[in-house]
């Protein structure tokens, strides 16, 4: 079933016993169906993408917020320059968490709030959008994470 609000708040409390702010949440996991119309999604499959995309960075930032203000924190959300058709799901969630992102920033101005749009690159969530693709001239994981991690520090 997946982890629910309670977990989070339990790990927020976890973490608040060691530390006293958080400097920086970085959401990166992502999940994906395969390709195909909205029509043929399965309505299980469609709830997994949703709580992992877009329930699990809400409610984690949510649990984390007090700790992230008291750092005047940073929170960067993973986007996706083209969530296209047919990706069901995945490309719903990705419009709803820039939409999530905004609202965390003009609701919560003490904080950093960003969204990442990295460039194609050859990861386990490529090849399931584009399974017949090679990876050739994708951008190398690490020249990204290098990036990502310039825009999480600037």
């Amino acid at each position: 079933a997946g982890a629910q609000a309670e977990d989070y708040l339990q790990l927020a409390e976890l973490l608040s016993q060691h530390i006293t702010h958080l400097d920086a949440l970085l959401h990166l996991a992502a999940d994906i169906a395969a390709p195909a119309p909205l029509a043929h999604v399965d309505p299980g499959i469609w709830n997994r993408v949703l709580r992992v995309n877009l329930t699990a960075p809400f409610l984690l930032t949510r649990a984390c917020l007090p700790l992230l203000l008291a750092a005047q924190g940073r929170v960067m959300f993973m986007g996706d320059h083209n969530p296209a058709s047919y990706l069901g799901a995945y490309a719903v969630t990705k419009a709803g968490m820039e939409q999530q992102a905004k609202q965390w920033a003009d609701e919560q101005p003490e904080l950093h709030v960003d969204v990442f749009i990295p460039p194609s690159m050859p990861t386990p969530l490529y090849a399931r959008i584009f399974p017949g693709q090679s990876p050739e001239g994708l951008t190398p994981v690490n020249h990204v994470a290098e990036e990502l991690l310039k825009r999480v520090m600037a």
